[in-house]
């Protein structure tokens, strides 16, 4: 008995569609657990926000916290500044030897 034979002569080698009832159920339980899921994290996003105030530290001095807290972010934008530049002239220096390796091809 081949695969083709059958009571039905129907084709036992192709599966059977299975689309129609389980594709319907899936995309529905598939919808119903993705809004669960959104709410849950909306929930969760609403509960863990977060009052900055509450996390600075108490001191009897605000005003020197305050400075502190400039000085720490302006120390932070030049680290930041000096790190890109020196990126920069990593990236131009790769170039120039690029070129300079070019210029000598042409050259000899």
């Amino acid at each position: 008995m081949t695969s083709q034979d059958s009571s039905e002569g129907e084709d036992m080698t192709k599966p059977k569609d299975q689309t129609g009832g389980m594709g319907k159920l899936s995309k529905t339980t598939r919808a119903k657990v993705d809004a669960e899921l959104a709410d849950k994290e909306a929930s969760l996003l609403a509960d863990t926000s977060v009052d900055l105030q509450s996390l600075r530290p108490q001191v009897s001095d605000k005003e020197s916290f305050d400075k502190l807290i400039k000085a720490v972010n302006a120390s932070t934008q030049k680290n930041e500044d000096i790190a890109q530049l020196k990126q920069r002239i990593v990236d131009l220096g790769e170039g120039v030897v690029k070129v300079a390796k070019e210029v000598a091809n042409i050259v000899t």
